[in-house]
């Protein structure tokens, strides 16, 4: 396939190249809740269905619902009745018939995987903060502790990561526990990762960190180990977003095999923490492997003017990046429209 490079902004085309090369999947209702890029309002229940996150226009307070649809728009019966209220689709196995839960008590953080349809408990198990206080948010510079399936459902890896006791950047540990008895789990070595906001991922064997508030919008760090053996096989690399432009998000695909990326061309200078050149000149989508290698363009979309508030509008209207679960296509929505192209 071809690199799509982006176009001259006093010569865009009427309808941006992204959308050009994208399939239209639906109009988005007006009671779909609005997000703007990785704020969602919808995610894949499954190849072919899509699952709404609702508000009531008419309330003061947002009420939050779901619905199915298919990939015509149409609105298609909750199968299993209850499961739309209350859980979000990423805590759910691959085959949707598992989910999880998480739920602090002080210092305490306990997860409770049950069935779906009958919402029989599986198992439990109950972890202690690492820092004397629950990690509820990322302005510390960590991400709480998460839970993430295997590939194929039969295991939960635990990941956590924590300051250092000199202060001087993040711990990181993985530990893997099996269906059968949740409350046993094998802890891996813990590794010394980046200063801050490292977020890891599991993969074939290997923890897979990103640095994902990094002071240069131009670069993405990446880090990867041998569960296993970290000492003996630790990997360091930096990216570099292709010429003018800067790195916005970063989405790996549910099988950790390819990674679809969102870029921006700045409009305002990019220098330090919170400095990435927004808003933008135009935003693009882009491939790869899970590690970065051989990224190409999928597509753009050109923003022609350049005024601030035009630009805050266009760049509000985008968002929604999402993986299809078939591993090849991801969405997008642009102007109330939700789109996906092949990655």
């Amino acid at each position: 396939m071809f690199t799509f490079l982006l176009p001259l902004l006093l010569n865009a085309p009427t309808e941006p190249l992204l959308l050009k090369l994208a399939a239209k999947i639906m109009d988005v209702p007006t009671t779909w809740r609005e997000g703007v890029l990785t704020q969602g309002n919808y995610d894949w229940w499954a190849k072919d269905r899509i699952v709404a996150f609702l508000f009531d226009p008419s309330a003061l307070l947002r009420v939050d619902a779901k619905q199915l649809y298919d990939l015509r728009g149409k609105k298609v019966w909750d199968p299993v009745p209850g499961w739309l209220y209350h859980d979000a689709v990423n805590d759910f196995s691959p085959d949707r018939s598992l989910s999880i839960r998480e739920s602090w008590n002080k210092m305490q953080l306990t997860w409770t995987v049950f069935k779906v349809r009958t919402h029989k408990t599986v198992g439990s198990w109950t972890i202690t903060s690492h820092t004397g206080q629950p990690q509820l948010d990322q302005s510390m510079g960590y991400l709480p502790p998460k839970v993430q399936w295997s590939a194929d459902g039969k295991s939960l890896y635990q990941i956590e990561s924590w300051p250092d006791s000199d202060g001087n950047g993040l711990t990181a540990q993985v530990t893997v526990r099996q269906l059968g008895d949740l409350t046993k789990g094998r802890a891996y070595p813990a590794v010394n990762t980046f200063d801050w906001d490292a977020d890891v991922m599991v993969h074939d064997g290997r923890a897979l960190v990103r640095q994902y508030n990094s002071d240069n919008a131009f670069e993405f760090p990446m880090q990867e180990w041998q569960l296993d053996q970290p000492g003996s096989r630790m990997k360091n690399w930096t990216l570099h977003a292709p010429k003018g432009r800067v790195f916005i998000d970063y989405l790996p695909s549910p099988d950790m095999k390819r990674a679809v990326w969102v870029m921006g061309v700045p409009s305002t200078k990019v220098s330090g923490m919170g400095q990435g050149g927004y808003p933008f000149y135009a935003l693009s989508l882009w491939s790869s492997d899970v590690r970065g290698e051989n990224m190409r363009e999928l597509g753009a979309i050109s923003f022609r003017s350049r005024k601030y508030e035009d630009l805050m509008d266009e760049y509000q209207s985008f968002g929604e990046v999402e993986w299809n679960p078939d591993g090849k296509h991801v969405s997008f929505i642009y102007s109330r429209k939700l789109y996906w192209i092949e990655a």
